[in-house]
């Protein structure tokens, strides 16, 4: 069954930019096709509403009202984890949620789809409705890290690193903390974690 599905995953992937071409992976069908990251370009984009986020880089949207909700992971970001199911969070974790939600909540944004993670959320590049780049802000407020996974996004992720570094040098957010009480890379974290 995994051998299937990461056969599926990769013909997906590579079968992306023809369906974008032909139009079948448009932004009113970017729901329907499930599509393998690939970097360097957007899959697909469109107008979603935010209804909640549930941290700083994890929130649920719709394309319109009562439609199916889906799971958006903001790409080339990772925020600090937060308390969930019991499971101790990070300092900044709830910072960055009441941030990224006051922000968004309620807001109509515009997307563009980098295909799905392993947990099935989409991929996402979010636009305020000022046409501000929200991933790329909350690294700058120092909210969030620069995602340093493997599926990290070439021209994105060199982006994201150096505005964490502007944020690192302004100490910004998580940054202000002395060095002892900073979270570490929630990627760093989440491992720990799953060890014990």
């Amino acid at each position: 069954m995994k051998r299937k599905n990461h056969l599926l995953r990769h013909l997906s992937g590579r079968l992306a930019p023809l369906l974008l071409t032909l139009g079948l992976f448009g932004a009113g069908k970017a729901w329907h096709g499930k599509a393998i990251a690939q970097p360097g370009y957007p899959k697909a984009g469109g107008r979603l509403l935010i209804l909640s986020c549930h941290d700083g880089d994890t929130c649920t949207a719709v394309p319109s009202q009562g439609a199916a909700r889906r799971s958006l992971r903001l790409i080339g970001i990772d925020a600090p984890e937060v308390t969930f199911h019991g499971r101790q969070g990070q300092t900044y974790g709830e910072e960055s949620r009441r941030y990224i939600n006051q922000w968004l909540k309620g807001q109509w944004v515009d997307i563009e789809l980098y295909g799905t993670d392993v947990y099935g959320r989409y991929l996402a590049l979010i636009r305020d409705k000022t046409g501000a780049d929200v991933n790329e802000e909350l690294i700058r407020e120092g909210l969030a890290f620069a995602y340093r996974g493997r599926s990290a996004f070439g021209e994105l992720a060199k982006r994201m690193l150096k505005v964490e570094e502007e944020a690192r040098n302004s100490k910004k957010g998580l940054w202000s903390l002395p060095m002892d009480k900073r979270p570490q890379n929630p990627g760093d974290f989440r491992h720990s974690k799953s060890k014990r």
